[in-house]
């Protein structure tokens, strides 16, 4: 199956790959000249083969540069339609469609969304490429300065009023979070 989607991939709309990259790009003149598709990790623990790299030439008014974009696939499933479940299949999905990634405390940041769209048999999620701007093996600082953002980060979400309330959010995480909230 992933070679299928692959091959699939390879043939995608070029109209629909330009509007991609013409966001990513924040131009609406940008032109693809080539492009490619690859793998970009089977890594993953849900979703091991859903990561694929665009990437190729283009140009504008601005000249010819590079640019890269990410595909995430995912795959549709009717194993647990318990759409409060921490494993149900199209939350990622849900939580780049609700907006709630734009709004998110000062110091965080996510990639950019470029957009959506649902399959018969998934969905996809069309988001900037991140490149590491350090080396992958972290020091002990870098974990420190990690944990202290995630500390800060999730005391900045507890003191959002109201809370969201999407039941696509695990619902375990969503109680203890407004329990916590009504004791402070």
């Amino acid at each position: 199956m992933p070679e299928d989607m692959l091959e699939t991939l390879r043939v995608i709309d070029p109209q629909l790959l330009t509007d991609v990259v013409r966001q990513d790009q924040r131009s609406s003149t940008f032109e693809i000249l080539d492009w490619t598709v690859k793998r970009l990790s089977d890594k993953g623990i849900m979703n091991p083969d859903g990561l694929f790299l665009f990437s190729g030439q283009g140009r504008d008014e601005q000249g010819i540069r590079s640019w890269s974009v990410v595909l995430k696939t995912l795959k549709g499933s009717d194993d647990d339609p318990n759409i409060g479940n921490m494993n149900y299949w199209k939350r990622e999905l849900l939580l780049v469609q609700s907006g709630l990634m734009e709004r998110l405390p000062n110091g965080v940041t996510v990639p950019r969304s470029y957009g959506t769209s649902e399959h018969k048999d998934g969905a996809w999620i069309w988001m900037e490429r991140i490149s590491e701007s350090i080396n992958p093996r972290w020091t002990m600082d870098q974990h420190i300065f990690a944990a202290r953002q995630v500390g800060r980060f999730s005391a900045q979400c507890l003191n959002l009023k109201p809370l969201p309330d999407f039941p696509w959010l695990q619902e375990s995480c969503s109680r203890l979070v407004r329990d916590i909230s009504h004791v402070s």
